[in-house]
């Protein structure tokens, strides 16, 4: 289980997703009683984990299931198909969708990237015509699956050639992309996004209580928002 800032982050609010469902921040402010909780089941974990996972992000766990026999079960952690192909590592891994908490029908957090083309680009339509290619439906179904590539198209998602090639990567974890939890994207989030991994991280490590941290939590959420 990746531990790591980033990635315990992530945990944290995933676990409150699950718990709360998708309303779990109103105003600004990560709900208290589901925060601590949410932080409270992080460190009841870890006495079970591999005392390395406080360290690693979630290639550094795949890599280790991978390659040796030590590990061979990972809760939470986002899902790379090339550990799912055939011959790409020594043990051919399998993935599988997250726990969902009927009650409000929410996985994990969303990961994954997107593309863009930057305002200082010198060459958008070029750029912009890329990123169409890369995007067709019909080239995310076949060619970049077939090219190492890891898809956002559904047709791709959908194809029992590209779940052959993946293990089934596709059909075992596409209920977990469609009930996911989408983190907020207004402006200040990702710099209390960076500011709330280090705090959480450190604090478990310290085993501070949940609720210190939680305050913590949120009156640097508020400083943040009311700084931009």
């Amino acid at each position: 289980w990746p531990l790591c800032p980033t990635d315990m982050w992530c945990s944290f609010l995933t676990f409150c997703a699950q718990e709360g469902g998708r309303d779990f921040i109103q105003n600004y402010e990560i709900d208290r009683g589901i925060g601590t909780r949410a932080i409270d089941q992080l460190k009841l974990h870890l006495g079970f984990l591999h005392p390395d996972s406080i360290n690693w992000n979630p290639i550094q766990v795949l890599d280790k299931m991978a390659e040796e026999e030590e590990i061979v079960y990972a809760p939470y952690l986002f899902g790379y198909t090339n550990y799912s192909r055939k011959g790409y590592a020594k043990n051919r891994l399998s993935f599988l969708d997250s726990p969902i908490n009927p009650m409000h029908s929410v996985s994990t957090i969303l990961g994954g990237v997107g593309l863009a083309v930057s305002t200082t680009c010198r060459h958008k339509e070029i750029a912009v015509e890329l990123l169409d290619y890369i995007a067709d439906p019909d080239i995310q179904a076949e060619y970049y699956v077939q090219h190492q590539g890891q898809p956002a198209g559904i047709l791709a998602w959908q194809s029992e050639t590209n779940n052959t090639l993946c293990n089934d990567f596709f059909n075992n974890t596409m209920t977990t992309m469609q009930n996911a939890y989408v983190r907020p994207q207004h402006p200040g989030w990702n710099q209390f996004q960076e500011q709330g991994a280090d705090l959480i991280h450190a604090g478990i490590i310290q085993n501070i209580a949940a609720e210190a941290m939680i305050k913590d939590l949120n009156e640097r959420y508020k400083s943040i928002v009311s700084y931009e």
